[in-house]
């Protein structure tokens, strides 16, 4: 009888135990912070945020807790994005009965939402916000797009301290980068981000800032696995904020009927939702929604509101007419809106936080913007391909 190589019986099990095995899911831990995911200038949700939340699943996130939106314009601006974050962010805590959770952004959806939680009562609703390659302090490259406010928002140029040129980020960051001391703060960033230039204006002060060591880009940084051990670590408290502005909270727009102190912390114990959430079944239409413990609660209605303050708590008055600190409708004619907007009519370059006018720098410029368009087309497709494989 023919003997057998021992070689030819133990290749093909070794090729086996080579091969990946997929994570196998955890149970879902309730006891987690629901996480509003805030895509940014251009690429929009689809493909921003899949291999992520995917990982999150992994990690022991309940799917439904992993909230994402595209904004009507993604080429838009605030205050518009500030009240689509509002609107996005009353539907999660209605749909998870949480009056708190959790923020991740990505680029200029970092400013959306940094806006918003100074200047649209979203300070009382965060526990950890992680920006990931956010524009926090502007980028040059945003400079070569005049059209749309978006840009014009992030506008700046290239020295130490730029964005004070853009009346937009002098109001949203001078005070204080991380505004109320219960939220802690992360921003994870790319040295090779070619599209937040300098990369350095991804930095937050007071919060943990952490440079990747992994080759990536401004998209790539969102499929890298040293990006989600960062994120994970953000998520269960990793952050924080350490430059407190003195004084009763000076840096965010204070409003009534919000909490205080902070949320559960991981660990706590928090009644499961009763049912998987389906998409359709998501309130749209203003119906009233019950909460985790069976109250009904209209969108728009925290926990420990009256109803009728519903317009005021959240930061977004029902008729849309501004109002000051006291509820009464502002008088445009006798002063300057609170908060300014550059609008793209008098351009940032009239401020001085442009490009240089010399023909060389106009030409790097133009390359960079033509690498971030093939960069921004390309890594949707290859975060498919990568979740496709696992």
């Amino acid at each position: 009888m023919a003997r057998i190589s021992p070689l030819r019986l133990w290749f093909p099990a070794a090729i086996v135990l080579l091969l990946p095995i997929a994570p196998a899911a955890a149970e879902p831990d309730y006891s987690k912070d629901p996480v509003l995911f805030v895509h940014g200038y251009f690429l929009g949700d689809a493909g921003t945020w899949s291999y992520l939340k995917k990982r999150l699943v992994e990690q022991g996130w309940p799917e439904e807790y992993l909230f994402s939106f595209q904004f009507d314009d993604v080429f838009g601006c605030n205050p518009k994005h500030g009240e689509e974050i509002e609107a996005h962010a009353q539907e999660l805590m209605a749909w998870t009965g949480r009056d708190r959770f959790d923020i991740v952004c990505h680029s200029m959806g970092c400013v959306d939402s940094r806006w918003w939680i100074r200047h649209m009562c979203g300070y009382g609703r965060v526990n950890d916000f992680v920006s990931i390659a956010g524009a926090n302090q502007g980028s040059v490259v945003a400079c070569l797009e005049p059209m749309s406010c978006g840009a014009d928002q992030l506008c700046v140029g290239s020295g130490e301290g730029a964005w004070k040129d853009n009346l937009f980020l002098l109001e949203l960051n001078e005070c204080d980068m991380t505004p109320y001391d219960p939220i802690r703060y992360t921003s994870i960033w790319t040295s090779l981000d070619e599209i937040v230039v300098p990369s350095t204006n991804a930095v937050l002060d007071g919060a943990v800032n952490i440079e990747v060591e992994a080759v990536v880009g401004h998209a790539l940084i969102l499929s890298n696995e040293e990006t989600v051990g960062h994120l994970v670590a953000a998520l269960d408290g990793g952050g924080k904020n350490d430059n407190v502005a003195a004084g009763p909270q000076p840096c965010v727009d204070l409003c009534d009927g919000l909490p205080i102190e902070p949320g559960p912390e991981a660990g706590d114990v928090v009644e499961e939702p009763g049912a998987s959430p389906d998409s359709s079944a998501l309130p749209t239409d203003g119906a009233s929604t019950p909460d985790a413990g069976g109250d009904l609660r209209e969108p728009g209605e925290m926990e420990g509101s009256d109803s009728g303050q519903q317009g005021m708590d959240s930061g977004v008055p029902e008729d849309g007419r501004a109002v000051d600190s006291q509820g009464a409708e502002a008088d445009s004619s006798e002063a300057p809106p609170l908060h300014p907007i550059r609008r793209s009519d008098g351009g940032c370059r009239s401020s001085g936080a442009g490009l240089s006018d010399s023909p060389g720098a106009q030409s790097s410029a133009l390359l960079v913007l033509l690498l971030s368009v093939l960069s921004s087309w390309m890594a949707p497709r290859i975060l498919r391909a990568r979740i496709g494989k696992n």
